[in-house]
């Protein structure tokens, strides 16, 4: 493939060139003649043509373009740092409080933590001092005594237990051997004078605290004889 010529350059300095051959601005616009001056501007005016004042004003044109469009992007950066100025601000005021909220839970753990080491500080002390261990071997033998004194009264619970049974057991016997012999303990029952009384009882707490208990026995009424 051929390879497509380069556009040639375009020589923006052509009148410079042409002025500094002229021995500069002093030299074109006052040495010699008039009509030496003459041919020599327009000499200068025939080096600077139609496409070189176009092709500057099409340069013009397009670094005006180019400046819009960098004056539009520093508007669009300009922006963009204000919003995240803004979210920076924002980060910075939740960090602050963040940081404070650590802060005041790291000193109520640190209060708490030095008031367990207290505490264990002081447990060790009592231990190494014995006091502590004083106080459990108190408690321990407080114990065993008590534990004695229960195992007694647990024996004397057993025992009066025992003989609660022996005495039901003896009265279901003699029960069970009326009804065999055909005695009617339930009738009899009915014709002792003391079951023939109406009974009523009642408690009432008192605000001392006390307790006033009342029993009530009415006897019943007798039926009248009919003549």
């Amino acid at each position: 493939m051929k390879q497509s010529k380069k556009p040639p350059k375009e020589n923006f300095r052509r009148g410079r060139e042409a002025l500094k051959k002229e021995g500069g601005l002093k030299n074109a616009t006052h040495k010699g003649t008039d009509k030496e001056i003459a041919e020599r501007l327009g000499k200068l005016c025939q080096t600077m043509h139609i496409k070189y004042v176009i092709t500057l004003e099409d340069q013009l044109q397009e670094d005006k373009a180019h400046l819009y469009l960098k004056e539009k992007t520093i508007g669009i950066l300009t922006a963009d740092v204000k919003q995240k100025n803004s979210k920076l601000k924002t980060y910075e005021k939740y960090q602050k409080l963040n940081v404070k909220r650590v802060n005041k839970n790291w000193l109520e753990r640190q209060t708490e933590h030095e008031a367990l080491v207290s505490i264990l500080r002081s447990k060790v002390e009592s231990l190494e001092s014995g006091e502590l261990t004083q106080q459990y071997k108190e408690a321990y033998e407080d114990c065993l005594k008590k534990n004695d004194e229960f195992a007694i009264q647990n024996l004397q619970l057993i025992k009066e237990r025992d003989e609660v049974t022996r005495a039901y057991n003896s009265l279901h016997t003699m029960g069970k051997f009326c009804e065999e012999e055909g005695i009617n303990i339930k009738e009899y029952s009915k014709k002792l004078p003391e079951n023939n009384l109406d009974f009523e009882q009642s408690h009432k707490v008192l605000e001392s605290g006390q307790v006033r208990s009342s029993y009530r026995f009415t006897m019943p009424k007798k039926e009248k004889k009919k003549n």
